[in-house]
């Protein structure tokens, strides 16, 4: 477990670098819970050993056990706590001007500023040039500012786009085990099984490596986005 541990740790440390200590408790967790979950629900007996009830006339089997992430509740609540660990990285590492990632009125407000202390213009010319001028930086203030809620309203969208894919391949592949099941021996599902163990390993990778991205993305800072 000790070498697991430092190889997944030194790994991290590659992208994060000097804030690796910070995400790695949040990140490992993510890693090695999904892990777990995914890998469990291969075991016999997940999700194919339950009782039989009436629903909407129907004969549907109600499993005793099932994959964790087979269930969109804890996909959604994996997706929502990785959020937001991002935000929580942001505001500590960044302070107030983290919220400078989502509202944007500085921008907005310059033109206006500009206007204090400016000399009047003399001329058509002149003043052609700073409607002109104003207008410009008006424009741009406003797109700043669209830009600010987008960022926004991203955040709440990664909840949606986490959650889904993660059930997604999940639910996908405890459902294919099970129709392979009972099309095939079980011999014949074994190359299945080997699949979604690397489907189990890939998708906890992908939901750790994008939670470790946000969080690196949210302590850049305002200018670094920019620069970038």
């Amino acid at each position: 477990m000790e070498a697991i541990i430092e190889f997944f740790y030194d790994f991290l440390e590659n992208v994060a670098k000097e804030k690796t200590r910070a995400f790695f408790p949040v990140v490992a967790t993510f890693f090695f819970f999904i892990l777990t979950s995914n890998w469990m629900g291969i075991l016999p007996g997940f999700g194919s050993v339950g009782v039989w009830v009436e629903h909407r006339g129907e004969r549907v089997l109600i499993p005793f056990l099932r994959s964790a992430n087979a269930d969109l509740s804890t996909t959604i609540a994996l997706a929502l706590l990785s959020v937001v660990a991002a935000q929580y990285f942001g505001f500590k590492m960044l302070g107030l001007p983290y919220l400078g990632r989502f509202f944007r009125f500085h921008r907005l407000l310059t033109p206006f500023i500009h206007l204090r202390g400016r000399k009047r213009p003399r001329g058509r010319s002149e003043l052609i040039n700073f409607l002109l001028a104003f207008v410009i930086d008006l424009i741009s203030g406003v797109v700043e500012v669209v830009v600010g809620f987008l960022e926004l309203a991203s955040e709440l969208i990664k909840i949606l786009s986490f959650s889904f894919r993660l059930f997604g391949n999940i639910f996908a592949g405890e459902v294919l085990l099970i129709v392979i099941s009972f099309l095939f021996i079980f011999v014949g599902s074994l190359p299945f099984m080997g699949l979604e163990l690397f489907v189990g390993f890939i998708q906890a990778l992908i939901f750790t490596m994008l939670s470790l991205i946000f969080f690196m993305m949210a302590t850049m800072g305002h200018g670094a986005e920019e620069s970038h």
